[in-house]
């Protein structure tokens, strides 16, 4: 299935992060929005700024919150770009991704 990933295939890429293996669970739940048991792009994104936060220090949220819901934000505010999801956190600065 094109513009996916599953779950077997990504375990190895996020295991690099150095998370254990209950965290990168937990942040594959979350960012399974669909919970088909394979990542969308989107979902893909969402995983990895989970794991990029909690790296950072940030504990991981129990739930997905709203801004990083993309399925959310397609069924009522116009569009599922996970640029927008994610636009207040970057002009807040507690986002350290690139710039594009």
């Amino acid at each position: 299935h094109k513009g996916y990933v599953s779950g077997s295939a990504i375990t190895r890429f996020f295991r690099k992060s150095g998370l254990n293996v209950s965290l990168l669970a937990q942040v594959w739940d979350l960012s399974d929005v669909d919970n088909d048991g394979r990542l969308s792009s989107y979902e893909f994104c969402i995983a990895m700024h989970l794991i990029n936060c909690v790296r950072q220090g940030a504990p991981l949220p129990e739930s997905l919150p709203d801004t990083l819901n993309y399925a959310q934000h397609a069924a009522g505010n116009g569009g599922g770009d996970m640029a927008t999801a994610t636009a207040a956190e970057q002009e807040d600065g507690d986002d350290d991704s690139p710039q594009r």
